[in-house]
């Protein structure tokens, strides 16, 4: 599986948009990239185009204290390649 950050020169077909999302502390940029790759995987892409990150914060008050929270987004444009001239 391909992981691009832009699109291929070569001729493809888009096959679906996914979204990855991480909610907690643990779940890294990287982590989000192995998600998008995996479910590409599942839906037979040749390849997956990864979008910029983005995070969101907000804070979230307690009782005692403000907690900032931090979600994680990670969008891939899942691909197959046409076939060459030929096939």
């Amino acid at each position: 599986m391909a992981v691009l950050l832009e699109q291929p020169d070569r001729p493809f077909t888009l096959i679906a948009v996914i979204e990855a999302t991480g909610h907690t502390v643990f779940n890294g940029f990287d982590d989000l990239r192995r998600e998008l790759v995996a479910t590409a995987a599942i839906l037979g892409g040749d390849a997956v185009i990864v979008g910029p990150e983005s995070t969101d914060r907000e804070f979230i008050l307690t009782g005692t204290a403000m907690i900032a929270s931090d979600t994680r987004r990670l969008e891939g444009t899942v691909i197959v390649y046409a076939p060459a001239r030929g096939e």
